[in-house]
């Protein structure tokens, strides 16, 4: 039996070894019981029939707390399963108190982080000592859920709701692992949502989550109360995701290209491809319908539904003699689950022969923190195969230093948040101008997403940048006139 981060669980196995260890003992009790019937007599059969009847009352109670406990709580943590939170909300309903209670749902932010940092073993301790936190500061205000995973649920009184949210803003806890104790502080996103008079159990699930779930979209908090604007949205995501299904099907979908220019003499070298969606003759935003496409599993499609976009753009390009650039298409960390997907690359570029230095594949860092060995295996076969790579959103990740060092990535791509201020922020420029000039040292190419200004643009030529991308250039631009800009492909500023 398997925990929730692949080690092998003993906490679970526990109740299943009482289970046995009582089988056991009965069939030995049993035994000895039939001994006493057929060959003990007198005041000896007596005496044994009261022990025998005493060990088989214990026995049973022990079986029924056992099995009481497998179904009321959670074996990692001890706090309640969805199960026995469901019968509490019930219990709460029919003796009309439940209006009195507030329903909090929460994830730890970036608990994956800890499996590797810590390892997932001692993960599920953290999970242990922060479920044991949360039961401390409810105390008998409430109760504690573990959902599964890394989500929870506290089911809480109203008059003790606003304390505990500033509670969950950092807790801090103490968790013993390799022989020492580690002082970890684990932040949290919570919603919440207070109970209305004659709602039953399922409200203590549904419109925190669904708070939770609008507050995944932002930064600027880290707990949101439910409110009927967050269920419609919710439910206009999920008439989308619908939707989404029969549009890639019906090619609704339309690649956008956004140039790339370099400082040099400001002309257009490069672009990366956008994906946009044509929905009843209006352009849909990709922050409108990306998640959605998430939830349903679709974005490996839709990355190669652009993919195969680009492909066709550019052989129409080569046809009618325009000049050719490089083109950049993003894919998601979850190709690096497929381990047929150079293959489907290479199978697309020769469908419609397009030669490899036509493309460049981007990658978001964060790709690199989900599983490294799969993601520096595939950049090495990538570039083996003469197929240039790009790191997009670089420097919001975890292995910036080491992919820089990464002799088969040939772009890197800086995140927008890096140069907002870099006009205003003696700080920021003095960091973007000292990751320019490793990049150049070590033979890479720069890009700088976001440029919005003339200012930044000459502080970043300055420095050296390479190249950069932004709407002081252009935004990105419909096929039609992306092609006339490819025509005329220096910029005047």
């Amino acid at each position: 039996m398997k925990g929730k981060n692949g080690q092998k669980d003993m906490t679970a196995l526990k109740p299943v070894i009482h289970v046995l260890t009582l089988t056991l003992e009965s069939f030995l009790l049993g035994i000895w019981a039939i001994f006493n019937h057929f060959f003990v007599t007198g005041e000896a059969k007596e005496i044994c029939d009261a022990i025998i009847f005493i060990l088989a009352f214990i026995m049973i109670a022990s079986f029924l707390f056992i099995m009481y406990n497998l179904y009321r709580f959670d074996h990692l943590t001890k706090a309640l399963n969805k199960e026995a939170t469901i019968f509490l909300g019930v219990q709460l309903m029919v003796t009309k108190k439940l209006h009195k209670y507030t329903s909090i749902f929460m994830n730890i932010k970036n608990f994956s982080h800890f499996n590797k940092v810590y390892t997932s073993q001692n993960g599920d301790k953290i999970l242990r000592c922060f479920a044991d936190a949360l039961k401390k500061r409810v105390g008998s205000h409430g109760f504690v859920s573990r959902l599964g995973g890394d989500n929870f649920i506290v089911l809480l009184k109203d008059e003790y709701v606003e304390d505990f949210i500033k509670f969950l803003e950092v807790v801090d806890i103490d968790v013993p692992m390799d022989g020492e104790v580690k002082h970890i502080s684990v932040q949290v996103r919570c919603g919440y949502y207070s109970i209305q008079q004659g709602e039953g159990p399922r409200a203590i699930f549904t419109n925190s989550s669904i708070a939770y779930n609008s507050l995944r979209e932002t930064n600027d908090a880290y707990y949101r109360e439910f409110t009927l604007e967050h269920a419609k949205k919710i439910y206009e995501a999920q008439q989308v995701a619908v939707r989404c299904r029969s549009a890639l099907d019906n090619h609704e979908f339309i690649v956008y290209f956004q140039p790339k220019v370099t400082t040099k003499d400001n002309r257009l070298v490069s672009a990366e491809a956008l994906v946009r969606w044509m929905d009843n003759g209006k352009i849909v935003s990709p922050y409108f319908f990306v998640p959605a496409m998430e939830k349903m599993g679709l974005i490996p499609e839709l990355d190669f539904y652009v993919f195969e976009e680009v492909c066709k753009a550019i052989k129409r390009w080569d046809e009618a003699g325009l000049e050719p650039i490089p083109i950049s298409s993003n894919f998601s960390k979850l190709h690096l689950k497929d381990r047929n997907f150079i293959e489907k690359i290479e199978t697309i570029l020769a469908k419609y022969n397009v030669d490899k230095n036509r493309i460049r594949i981007e990658f978001t860092e964060s790709a690199d923190a989900e599983d490294k060995k799969t993601f520096l295996e595939y950049l090495e076969k990538l570039d083996s195969r003469g197929i240039s790579t790009a790191i997009d959103d670089f420097g919001v990740g975890y292995s910036s230093l080491s992919l820089m060092l990464n002799k088969n990535v040939d772009v890197f791509k800086l995140d927008k948040e890096f140069i907002d201020n870099i006009t205003t922020d003696e700080k920021n420029s003095y960091l973007v101008e000292r990751i320019i000039n490793s990049m150049k040292s070590m033979d890479k190419i720069l890009v700088v997403e976001g440029v919005e200004t003339k200012e930044q643009y000459e502080m970043l030529a300055k420095f050296g940048c390479d190249c950069v991308q932004g709407y002081l250039f252009d935004k990105p631009l419909p096929e039609e006139e992306f092609i006339e800009r490819v025509k005329l492909p220096n910029y005047s500023l």
